[in-house]
C-alpha cells in the first residue's frame, strides 16, 4: 500500500501541468472579505481594451476570442487572471490552508493532487464566495467550449456540453482530486457565454464588441455580475465525490456546522436555487454527494440538488 501511494504521488506530480487543484468554500464562510468585484472588473476591461487597441489581422470572430483568451487565460496551468487573484496584494482571500480545509484528512489515495499540492484560496466576487480556480475554468475551458461552438455551426450541442463533463470526470477533476465539481462545470458554461457575448447578443445582453472597418470596437463594459452566481460556490452547489472523499468531507462538516450555528442562512443557502437548477439542467452537472451547507447544518443528508 505504501509503495502504491508513493507511485501515485510520483505519477501525479509528473503530470502537474495537466492537473487541477481544489478550493474550499466550506471552511471560511463567515470570514469578512473585501469584495473583489470592482478590481476584477477593471482587470478584464483593461485587457479587452488592449485587445481592441492592438488589433492586427483579419476580421475573424474566433481570432478575436483567441486574442482575448491569450490576454486573460493563457497556455499555462494557472491562467493570468487566476494567478492575479491568487497572488495580488490588492485582493482579499481566504487562507490556502490545507490542514484546516475540509480535505485535510485526505491521504494520497483519496486526495491525490489535493494531498500533494494543497488547496487554493477563495475570494468574494459580487457577493459570492468562489475559488480562484474558477477564473481558469471561465477563460480557458470557456474558450475550448467556444471553439467547439464555432466548429458546430454556432450551436450549443450535446457533444459540446459532454466535452466539459469528460474533462471534469478526468484529469481536471475526479481522476486527480476525487472531486467532480459542479461549480467548475457552471464556470465553464458561463465562460462559453462570455466568449459568445464578445460578438453576439446573449440572453438579451448586447455584444461587447462590434466589427468596424475590420477592427473590433469595444461597445460596453464587462462585469462579472453578468456571469457569476451562487452556483460558482462549491459549498452551495455541491460536488460529486468519490466515496472516500465524501466520508472525509462529511466528517469535517460536522465540526463546521457547530461553528456556523446561528449564522444567517443567507450565508449558507444559494440564492435563487430553483432558477439556477433550471438554468444549468443540461450542462453536465452530476447529483451532489453532499447538499448545500445550509441543508447539511440544518440536519439534511444525502445527495441531490
Amino acid at each position: 500500500m505504501r509503495v502504491g501511494a508513493f507511485l501515485l504521488a510520483w505519477l501525479l506530480a509528473a503530470a502537474l501541468p495537466a492537473l487541477a487543484y481544489e478550493t474550499d468554500q466550506y471552511s471560511h464562510r463567515l470570514d469578512t472579505l473585501t469584495d473583489s468585484l470592482p478590481l476584477m472588473d477593471r482587470i478584464v476591461n483593461a485587457a479587452l481594451q488592449r485587445v481592441a487597441a492592438d488589433w492586427q489581422g483579419p476580421q475573424d470572430d474566433l481570432l478575436l476570442a483567441r486574442r482575448v483568451y491569450f490576454a486573460l487565460g493563457g497556455h499555462y496551468w494557472v491562467d493570468r487572471v487566476e494567478h492575479t487573484a491568487t497572488q495580488s496584494e490588492r485582493i482579499d482571500r481566504t487562507p490556502a490552508d490545507f490542514p484546516q480545509s475540509v480535505y485535510a484528512a485526505a491521504g494520497p489515495l483519496e486526495g491525490r493532487v489535493t494531498w500533494l499540492f494543497g488547496v487554493g484560496p477563495s475570494i468574494q466576487l459580487g457577493g459570492t464566495l468562489i475559488g480562484v480556480d474558477k477564473f481558469g475554468h471561465f477563460f480557458s475551458q470557456g474558450f475550448k467550449y467556444y471553439r467547439r461552438y464555432i466548429f458546430d455551426g454556432r450551436q450549443v450541442s450535446p457533444a459540446l456540453l459532454r466535452q466539459g463533463a469528460l474533462v471534469e470526470g478526468g484529469y481536471f477533476g475526479m481522476v486527480t482530486t476525487g472531486v467532480y465539481s459542479n461549480a467548475d462545470i457552471v464556470a465553464n458554461y458561463e465562460g462559453l457565454r462570455f466568449y459568445r457575448n464578445l460578438l453576439e447578443d446573449v440572453d438579451g445582453r448586447g455584444a461587447l464588441f462590434a466589427w468596424r472597418d475590420g477592427r473590433p470596437a469595444l461597445q460596453r463594459a464587462f462585469s462579472w455580475q453578468n456571469y457569476v452566481n451562487d452556483f460558482w460556490d462549491e459549498a452551495l452547489n455541491g460536488s460529486s465525490l468519490t466515496p472516500g472523499m465524501e466520508r472525509i468531507v462529511r466528517e469535517r462538516l460536522a465540526a463546521l456546522c457547530e461553528r456556523y450555528r446561528g449564522a444567517p442562512m443567507s450565508r449558507l443557502r444559494a440564492r435563487n436555487r430553483e432558477g439556477l437548477v433550471r438554468r444549468y439542467a443540461e450542462i453536465g452537472m452530476r447529483p451532489a454527494s453532499i447538499p448545500e451547507i445550509g441543508a447539511v447544518c440544518e440536519g439534511g443528508s444525502g445527495g441531490g440538488r
